[in-house]
């Protein structure tokens, strides 16, 4: 009786989920039914037109194509590793002048699709090319049969896992204490690997902005795999993933990466299941018998209709003697990227990707879940069900699941399961002294979310105190008319939302000012936030036109593409100015609490106090920030 009402738990998550898919699916559908060519590129749906630079093979046979848009592309386009496509042609009229394909990396101009066809298609030396945004049916359907399996499993492990989430059954830790320490972790991150190392089936580290979580994760890991043959450490997006393995291979750990790389660097690339295969001794080998494959089935495909009965039979054979070589080729692929993984220490992959083809049936005593506070509850048990053990990081005061229907987000599918268990009052480690910002950055932040909890690392207050610039300002823009504004194709482009040109006018000044006071910023870092898509592209385009700010090199992104890094200053442009004091998803405090926590140095908000005020969150910034005299008028920036 007690597992069917948990069940409920989880039918209703189906539901959820069923709404949060066809939510995505009609905003997606909307968008490109909507938009014409050029709205597409600008919303970043689409790279048009794109040439081929490389062609080749990879994994399993796929075949690998790599594009380049000779023209400047969007900051913001939706084409991310992971990303399913459409790879076409608009210059042939033949009904098969396009295939799916999925982004592999992407760089500036340049773009890495993979897919599952057997051969090129004759099409691509037929332009324009163009590579669109398909909708992510893969990930949904990887959630859904984990929600499916969760109900119905009769593994034990996967029903204690049930109830301890359901609040029914606390984890077990043991009394053991473990006689050590590692020197490079300050007292609170040797007590998260006490924590650890204690757990039999659930542990939490709380990891606050620049607290070194990732410094903690990784010795943690380090540590089980001297008792422990491997683990499995996953995460949300592959930014998260690549940290993690970066850190792990400088660490000693030996580590392999699985699945969609969003940055490869040559360091990395040795590390990953693909260049693993490709440098073992045995793969010029598969090569050779997959260059012989491609070279008979093209010699099959030369007799086409009306051919002779003995055309018809050598045409068989040969493409017989193809599809026994790919299987040769395949087979021995297969026996490399076994004997690759059962030598790992480490396996590391997204959430999504440890349902891979290489991964079936693999089962871990561990798996670290490293970002744990975004991701969706369905989504981390696709990693959960191989598990005997969850390690679980993160910081629920920080960006939570991204949930693009509301009422799936009202009805909580956004609260993930580490917000969920530490909401249980389960047992969990704060990691309390930050080593990135300045203290009057982080003291906002630090009574506001943490309950004044954290502390800053001596070595920061050290190099900080004798700063000469302020570390934070507020900038108000109220009485000077500089609203928001809404793009004119916003009602056929959702994705653009909000923008506010005054904002900008604002933070060039300041920045400039700032530089030219104080020399010694004019090589630091520089990136400016926005909670809006629509001022990020607005920034960005007058970044462009301004030779001044160009050459400062500054980096311009969204709140969510901006969690998990930081800069020595940061200038957060909040974007929302009207008569009505409506400030939309500011109200997501956590977003906030992720922006203002990225700066190192110095941190400029710019927003309009008499927008803001009628919110109790931002009225307490604005008086925290004035009380400590760093409140300026924009008026003082205007003349």
């Amino acid at each position: 009786m007690e597992l069917e009402e948990i069940n409920k738990q989880y039918i209703e998550l189906q539901r959820l989920l069923k709404l949060e898919k066809e939510e995505d699916f009609t905003f997606h559908k909307n968008q490109l039914a909507t938009l014409n060519v050029k709205q597409k590129i600008e919303a970043g749906y689409l790279w048009r037109p794109v040439v081929v630079t490389k062609t080749g093979f990879t994994m399993g046979g796929r075949i690998s194509i790599t594009v380049e848009h000779k023209s400047v592309t969007s900051p913001n386009h939706q084409l991310q590793p992971g990303r399913p496509v459409i790879f076409y042609s608009e210059g042939t009229n033949d009904e098969d002048n396009q295939m799916k394909a999925t982004v592999y990396s992407v760089g500036k101009n340049t773009m890495k699709l993979i897919s599952n066809a057997r051969e090129l298609p004759e099409w691509l030396n037929k332009p324009p090319l163009a590579v669109q945004a398909e909708f992510d049916e893969r990930t949904y359907r990887l959630m859904e049969n984990a929600l499916e399996e969760v109900i119905n499993s009769k593994e034990p492990r996967v029903r204690e896992f049930k109830k301890i989430f359901a609040g029914l059954q606390p984890p077990i830790f043991s009394h053991e204490t473990y006689p050590f320490t590692i020197p490079i972790l300050n007292e609170s991150q040797n007590q998260a690997l006490q924590h650890v190392m204690q757990s039999k089936d659930l542990a939490i580290i709380h990891g606050p902005p620049g607290t070194g979580k990732t410094t903690t994760l990784v010795q943690i890991i380090k540590k089980t795999v001297e008792t422990e043959k491997q683990v499995l450490v996953t995460a949300p997006s592959n930014v998260a993933v690549d940290l993690l393995v970066e850190r792990l291979v400088q660490a000693g750990v030996k580590t392999v990466r699985i699945g969609n790389i969003s940055r490869i660097d040559e360091t990395l690339l040795a590390h990953t299941l693909d260049g693993m295969v490709e440098s073992h001794r045995e793969f010029p080998n598969i090569k050779k018998i997959r260059i012989e494959a491609a070279a008979v089935r093209s010699e099959a495909s030369k007799y086409k209709r009306h051919f002779t009965h003995t055309e018809k039979e050598e045409r068989t054979r040969l493409r017989k003697e193809a599809k026994d070589l790919e299987a040769w080729a395949k087979d021995l692929e297969e026996r490399i990227t076994e004997s690759i993984l059962d030598s790992a220490q480490v396996i590391a992959t997204t959430l999504t990707s440890c349902n891979n083809d290489e991964l079936s049936g693999r089962k871990y005593s561990t798996i670290f879940l490293d970002e744990a506070s975004q991701a969706l509850e369905p989504a981390a048990w696709i990693t959960m069900l191989k598990a005997d053990r969850i390690v679980m990081a993160g910081d629920p005061l920080q960006l939570p699941p991204t949930v693009k229907s509301t009422k799936a987000a009202k009805a909580g599918l956004d609260i993930s399961l580490l917000e969920k268990s530490i909401s249980l009052n389960y047992p969990s480690y704060l990691l309390d002294t930050q080593y990135r910002m300045h203290n009057d950055i982080m003291t906002f932040s630090n009574v506001y979310f943490y309950k004044g909890k954290l502390q800053t690392a001596l070595e920061i207050q050290s190099k900080t105190q004798n700063q000469t610039f302020k570390a934070v300002i507020f900038i108000d823009t109220a009485g000077t008319g500089f609203e928001e504004q809404m793009p004119e194709e916003t009602s056929k482009d959702m994705y653009l939302s909000k923008y506010n040109e005054g904002e900008y006018f604002i933070l060039r000044e300041h920045l400039l000012r700032l530089i030219s006071e104080h020399l010694e910023l004019k090589e630091k870092n520089i990136v400016v936030i926005t909670p809006y898509r629509a001022q990020v592209r607005y920034i960005n385009d007058r970044i462009q036109e301004d030779e001044t700010l160009y050459n400062l090199n500054i980096r311009v992104s969204s709140i969510d593409g901006y969690q998990g890094q930081e800069s020595d200053i940061v200038i957060i442009s909040l974007v929302r100015s009207n008569v009505k004091g409506e400030i939309g998803f500011l109200k997501d405090y956590r977003r906030m609490n992720v922006a203002m926590t990225r700066a190192k140095l110095h941190l400029a908000i710019i927003g309009d106090s008499a927008t803001l005020s009628g919110d109790k969150f931002y009225s307490t910034l604005i008086d925290h920030v004035n009380d400590a005299g760093q409140y300026h008028s924009a008026y003082e920036y205007m003349y």
